[in-house]
């Protein structure tokens, strides 16, 4: 008799430990009595040419509350801070890199037509700096980098994430008529913001949980460029409504900005009105870096909280 006591009460004692350890609160506010583990936080930044300086803003206030990024996609401008940010640049670097004189005659006619921006990207990519962080940001782990282009003899988009980032990034910022499309494993490469402005789906498929998202567009579509010299034969393929000229009849980029703008956890959008692709003067870029800051600054509290992995 005192053996079938002595059990029960041993047998009791079990059973409420085991309730009290899956009811019970963990240091972190999960269950089951064990941490929850962080989760993959992704930037986007969209394109928008000139306007990309305001990307800068906003990874300043990123660094200020100590936000590093598991994964950043970029397209066109966004591609080029996204990809040099990913290898160590830091937002004072790009500040610096952006107001610079070797950066806006990047863009004159006669730097486009030679191969200014190929070498400029190549040796960026291969020398970055050594990073002196901002306290409150503790050196990156590494960060998984992917970039947009977009085929337009099939209408779709190609995601670049391997072997050279300069030559992704240069074909992320392939604006037609501009400058010189990136062949790359049969495709013949264009600016992805054709197909995919803001990759929120990207980071999705890439493993984000969280994805900060920074839109340079005023009306979606402000972005046009003057272009004098399409070549046809490469953009329009009009037997099967493709190239160019499927994308002008069916602009399949608006739905999925659309979409991808409703995706994004935290959406920052800097009011860019006055600005254009071509604002490249320092003046204006100085502007631009301070309007995306304090756009961030308006979203600083959501930052915070996927900073401390409590969003």
């Amino acid at each position: 008799m005192k053996t079938c006591t002595r059990l029960r009460f041993y047998t009791t004692i079990l059973l409420l430990f085991i309730i009290t350890q899956k009811i019970s609160p963990s240091p972190s506010g999960e269950g089951w009595g064990g941490a929850s583990s962080p989760k993959s936080i992704a930037l986007v930044l969209g394109g928008g040419g000139a306007k990309g300086a305001a990307h800068i803003g906003v990874l300043k206030v990123m660094e200020e509350v100590g936000l590093q990024p598991d994964i950043i996609v970029g397209t066109s401008i966004g591609a080029i801070v996204g990809g040099l940010y990913s290898v160590g640049y830091t937002a004072s670097h790009l500040d610096s890199l952006f107001r610079s004189q070797q950066w806006t005659r990047l863009f004159t006619r006669e730097a486009i037509r030679g191969n200014a921006i190929k070498t400029m990207l190549d040796s960026l990519v291969a020398h970055p700096p050594t990073p002196s962080y901002p306290r409150t940001l503790v050196p990156p782990h590494p960060q998984k980098f992917a970039c947009i282009a977009s085929n337009l003899r099939t209408l779709s988009e190609v995601v670049l994430a391997d072997d050279s980032l300069a030559r992704n990034i240069r074909a992320s910022m392939s604006i037609p008529a501009l400058f010189k499309p990136v062949r790359y494993e049969g495709h013949v490469l264009y600016d992805g913001g054709l197909l995919n402005n803001l990759p929120v789906d990207v980071a999705r498929e890439m493993g984000a949980d969280l994805v900060i998202a920074v839109d340079l567009t005023v009306n979606h579509h402000d972005d046009d460029d003057d272009a004098d010299d399409f070549d046809l034969m490469e953009l329009l393929d009009l037997k099967n409504m493709k190239g160019l000229l499927g994308w002008l009849f069916n602009r399949p980029d608006f739905k999925k900005h659309r979409q991808n703008k409703a995706a994004a956890d935290v959406y920052i959008n800097p009011p860019l009105d006055g600005y254009s692709a071509i604002s490249f003067s320092t003046e204006n870029i100085e502007e631009m870096i301070a309007v995306g800051e304090q756009e961030a600054r308006g979203n600083v509290n959501l930052l915070k909280k996927m900073t401390k992995n409590n969003f």
